[in-house]
């Protein structure tokens, strides 16, 4: 009876734990990825206007 309830609460926990790290682990690298990109488009922004300016100087 005692190893049943240990069971229940073990096989409970891991469901909910499941049900939240699945999520997180998909949305976790979709997330890192984005905020990836988005550096990266700051950056390249930055640079175009700093080379776009230097062209109009010229």
């Amino acid at each position: 009876m005692q190893e049943e309830m240990q069971l229940t609460v073990l096989f409970g926990h891991y469901h909910v734990w499941r049900l939240f790290t699945y999520p997180v682990m998909v949305l976790l690298p979709f997330l890192l990825i984005m905020t990836i990109n988005a550096q990266l488009d700051q950056a390249l922004n930055e640079r175009k206007s700093e080379l776009y300016a230097a062209a109009k100087q010229d």
